[in-house]
């Protein structure tokens, strides 16, 4: 018996290796290649209609050209760019892949003996780096650039709010009791307050109450000035009521309180949103839940990439009725369907006291084994 040539079994494994490194290649390059050129056509399209809504804005409050360009649109840019970014990697992945398999290179790949699943490498590799790339920029790169973009709009976009009414907030919480303060109007400009009571609860039972028409805010001294003010106090079987013309005194919160924009949450890096949850925690805000999704949205919109690549490929490595055009269709539909569940479960998470974690990864846990299942399917 002839013993097998083991200089041509290794020859024929190199060459092999090697095939497949200019195929993984080929198709990483494709792959990126196209997604820059997918992600600046959807850009420019998203920049030319904001342009649309805001420039009437920009020429009324006489926001400088260098000002719209360099503090709004260089910042509006990857700021849209992150939060469509799992969407644009969908549309790249069906877009090449579809041409791909109407050309026939799928089918040549897989018919010259490479597996399926060989052929998903690349794919994982170049999803899996983009994963990266945007977790990064999710929690550092665009909450710096949303800072700028922000403080632009306030500026030149936003009309300005100079009332408030009908405010509730949580000043102090402790393990027995809170105190919970209540204002029927807030004036930013004279940083003034009308009809303000103050409720101080112990175990659920209200021990201190405290009324004022009218207080207005130091800034220098950090204190709130009450005016003709009167309350009482319950201690143990007796009432003590008191009253008096002026009070200066700190009550456990500032302005900044409740002169409040939940898209502040977009201005914050991770580390800075961490500490903002756990000060708002120890006040007992309602606020909270609209902060962990955005903290929890950060990572697993960047997750979703692989996902959704998983999902595209499945989609595409199979010629369809209706070619690509189709498949771009129905990846719009799938797409579109995500973002729908994602906004469905994160309303459970600041409705309905689901935790925020659980609700921005549902939409990821169910679509991910829908890839999976894709996947095996695919190629039988």
């Amino acid at each position: 018996m002839e013993r097998p040539d083991n200089s041509k079994i290794k020859k024929s494994f190199i060459e092999e290796n090697s095939i497949l490194k200019k195929l993984d290649l080929y198709i990483i390059r494709r792959f990126l290649v196209t997604f820059v050129f997918i992600t600046m056509i959807f850009i420019s399209i998203s920049v030319v209609i904001d342009i649309t809504e805001k420039m009437q804005d920009f020429m009324d409050k006489q926001a400088p050209l260098s000002a719209i360009i360099f503090d709004y649109y260089s910042n509006f840019i990857p700021f849209i760019g992150a939060m469509l970014g799992p969407f644009f990697v969908f549309i790249t992945v069906i877009y090449f892949t579809s041409r791909m398999t109407q050309h026939s290179e799928i089918v040549s790949i897989v018919g010259n003996g490479i597996s399926y699943y060989r052929l998903l490498r690349p794919f994982v590799i170049t999803a899996l780096l983009l994963v990266a790339a945007f977790w990064y920029a999710n929690n550092w790169l665009v909450p710096q650039a949303n800072k700028k973009r922000l403080a632009f709009e306030q500026l030149y976009v936003r009309n300005p709010i100079n009332y408030y009414s009908d405010i509730e907030l949580v000043s102090e919480k402790t393990t027995d009791g809170e105190s919970i303060v209540s204002l029927k109007r807030y004036s930013k400009d004279r940083n003034e307050g009308f009809r303000f009571s103050l409720k101080k609860l112990h175990h659920g039972l209200l021990q201190q109450y405290i009324y004022s028409p009218r207080i207005v805010w130091n800034e220098d001294a950090k204190k709130w000035r009450l005016n003709e003010y009167n309350g009482w106090i319950i201690m143990g079987q007796k009432d003590s009521v008191f009253s008096g013309q002026r009070l200066d005194t700190a009550l456990g919160f500032s302005p900044a309180d409740f002169i409040f924009r939940l898209d502040i949450k977009e201005a914050m890096t991770t580390r800075e949103l961490n500490k903002f949850i756990k000060a708002e925690k120890e006040k007992g805000s309602e606020k909270v839940p609209y902060f962990q999704v955005e903290k929890h949205l950060r990572t697993s919109n960047a997750f979703s990439i692989l996902i959704l690549t998983l999902i595209g490929l499945a989609f595409s490595t199979r010629k369809i009725r209706g070619g690509i055009g189709f498949q771009l269709a129905l990846g719009l539909l799938i797409s579109t369907l995500y973002i729908l569940f994602i906004r469905f479960s994160t309303t459970f998470a600041t409705n309905a006291n689901l935790p925020a974690i659980v609700a921005v990864w549902i939409p990821n846990f169910v679509f991910g084994l829908f890839a999976l299942a894709l996947i095996k399917w695919t190629p039988k």
